[in-house]
């Protein structure tokens, strides 16, 4: 699979995609390879075709390659693939990118950035009916505002909006 991913640079972007995503969830739930070898030779390659053929990767192809390049501090690579490709989703799917934006933008030290990308977060969530992730996002808001010392409202999300869920 992972080698289908990679030698056939003839497969049409539709097809590569699904194909990418697969091999790259195998190769990490078998350790058949390194995270770097996985995010240089098979996702970063990938997401360039898809991109030179203006095709909008799938969520979870997207998830995967922003994960491996939290894991390998590939923070330029994260910052212009996010800006690239953050307005190409909507729904819930846009609501998985704001939450990397915001934690990326958590990593810079932009810590309003950071609120603003959760909340939206919390936002599409919600409006997806996706209660879990919705509550994730309103924790992650929580601890910016707890570390900022705004501890009352840190503490009414905590309370009124994450322990009801859990």
């Amino acid at each position: 699979l992972a080698r289908l991913a990679r030698l056939t640079p003839d497969t049409p972007p539709e097809r590569l995609d699904p194909i990418a995503e697969a091999a790259a969830r195998w190769l990490l739930a078998t350790a058949q390879e390194t995270p770097k070898s996985v995010f240089f030779d098979l996702l970063q390659p990938a997401l360039k075709r898809l991109e030179d053929a203006q095709v909008t990767p799938s969520i979870g192809l997207m998830t995967i390659a922003l994960d491996y390049a939290i894991r390998l501090s590939e923070g330029d690579w994260l910052d212009q693939t996010l800006e690239r490709f953050a307005d190409r989703y909507a729904g819930v799917d846009a609501a998985f990118i704001h939450v990397h934006l915001g934690r990326r933008a958590q990593t810079k030290g932009t810590h309003d950035e950071a609120l603003a990308c959760f909340k939206l977060a919390a936002k599409d969530f919600e409006a997806a009916g996706q209660e879990r992730e919705a509550t994730i996002a309103k924790g992650q808001t929580a601890d910016i505002l707890q570390a900022r010392g705004n501890l009352d409202e840190a503490l009414r999300i905590r309370t009124e909006e994450e322990i009801p869920v859990y």
